[in-house]
């Protein structure tokens, strides 16, 4: 049974990472402020990471990689696409990037939890995603704070 809920947490965990990545690259080429695309370029070498992390595994357990559907990749284009249409700054950016980032950590923190019965490598995965989370969330609100005046 522990099996298949690594293999699952490992499937899920990929999805996660890149579809952070996939939201990267539709934000990235807007990017005016230095320390932020440092930031953003850090967050998607992390997201990459984690998916090779992620292969690497379920190849090893003679799993399938599931690339996120069409689907999900679509809508998260069109709402970038949508929130970026009046106001493509750095300020909403960052916004968006914070939000995103925020939300990824929400679900990685019930993988955690999901997976405390689960192996090492499991494990590590998920911590990996948790440090590059949470130190990116740490440095975007400073980035914020510091560049966009945080209210």
């Amino acid at each position: 049974m522990i099996f298949l809920e690594e293999v699952g947490i490992a499937k899920d965990i990929y999805q996660n990472a890149k579809m952070g990545v996939l939201g990267i690259d539709e934000v990235i080429y807007k990017v005016k402020n230095k320390k932020l695309l440092k930031e953003i370029i850090r967050e998607k070498k992390g997201y990459e990471d984690v998916c090779e992390s992620c292969k690497h595994f379920l190849k090893r357990q003679k799993e399938e990689v599931v690339e996120p559907n069409m689907m999900a990749k679509m809508g998260s284009e069109f709402l970038t696409q949508m929130k970026l249409f009046k106001d493509d700054s750095d300020n909403i950016i960052i916004d968006m990037m914070i939000k995103g980032t925020e939300k990824s950590l929400a679900i990685m923190e019930n993988k955690k939890e999901e997976a405390k019965n689960c192996g090492m490598k499991i494990q590590k995965i998920i911590n990996n995603m948790l440090n590059i989370l949470n130190d990116s969330i740490t440095n975007l609100k400073k980035i914020y704070k510091f560049y966009f005046f945080e209210s």
